[in-house]
């Protein structure tokens, strides 16, 4: 099975979603002004699994406050607070309705593997590439570097940029099926690469 990890970067994000809770409340000393955030972890050419009516029609409605309650313990929800602020809008439940049905495992499994495979490019080289960057433009070949650096030779190549008007938004990283403990080294496998060349790395506030 082949998965998508998509992992955003916030401030540009807000700059099209200013209304959006988690863009009213971000600031640039809070985690996602510099580090990258969880959009989510997609089986490839599946969604909403076994989902109600009810449910999906809520949520391509995008009536994500009336779609389930998840069931996710203490640790998971405080880090999607922080890793995924987006749950301020119940994107945790959208992503899950969507994507995490089609998964098969629980929703605590699913959002913890996303997160620890977040927390892997927030802990390496990529991430001090953007955090040292903000307000300047970066190319594909210094992201492509960061990666191979971090990930090992031809990680890049898992890897493909999004951006919009500019502005870098978002990382969307191929891989197998990642299992508890995966390490993203292990699992990557390679995919188009995008359009996005030099990318400018937005700054927190509009």
């Amino acid at each position: 099975d082949k998965y998508v990890l998509a992992i955003s970067w916030q401030p540009s994000f807000c700059q099209t979603k200013q209304s959006k809770p988690e863009c009213i409340s971000q600031t640039a000393d809070r985690y996602d002004a510099t580090n990258f955030t969880l959009h989510g972890l997609w089986p490839d050419r599946a969604s909403y699994c076994g989902v109600s009516y009810e449910d999906k029609s809520n949520d391509k409605q995008g009536e994500w406050d009336d779609l389930p309650p998840l069931d996710l313990d203490e640790q998971t929800t405080s880090e999607l607070a922080v890793l995924m602020p987006g749950v301020q809008s119940y994107l945790h439940r959208h992503e899950w309705i969507k994507h995490g049905t089609c998964d098969g495992r629980d929703e605590d499994t699913y959002y913890d593997i996303s997160l620890d495979l977040l927390r892997e490019v927030n802990d390496s080289e990529v991430q001090e590439l953007f955090a040292e960057n903000i307000g300047k433009i970066i190319t594909r070949s210094q992201i492509d570097t960061a990666f191979e650096n971090s990930f090992g030779e031809g990680a890049a190549k898992s890897v493909k940029v999004k951006c919009r008007d500019g502005l870098f938004s978002e990382f969307q990283i191929k891989m197998r099926r990642p299992l508890v403990g995966d390490k993203l080294t292990d699992i990557l496998l390679p995919t188009k690469r995008g359009f996005c060349d030099d990318v400018l790395v937005d700054a927190a506030g509009f």
